[in-house]
């Protein structure tokens, strides 16, 4: 049942990425401020990142937060 569900969200946000993708191939520059470099590379590739980013920082809170309660239920088993 889990791998169904799974697939369910993962295959068409997979698909909605490709298309994301797919949609803004345009060239964009990103000025990185502190630093005197820029870089260049297609918009969806910055979007893209930064939801990557999100989702690892998302998931390490998680993580974090869980550990209380990991080491809770390991003291008592």
């Amino acid at each position: 049942m889990g791998r169904l569900i799974g697939w369910l969200i993962g295959a068409p946000l997979a698909a909605a990425a490709a298309v994301f993708a797919v949609a803004n191939r345009a060239p964009v520059s990103a000025d990185l401020w502190p630093l005197p470099w820029t870089v260049e590379a297609p918009f969806y590739l910055f979007v893209l990142s930064a939801v990557l980013a999100g989702f690892l920082a998302g998931a390490s809170f998680a993580w974090a937060a869980s550990l209380a309660a990991r080491r809770r239920v390991r003291t008592q088993a």
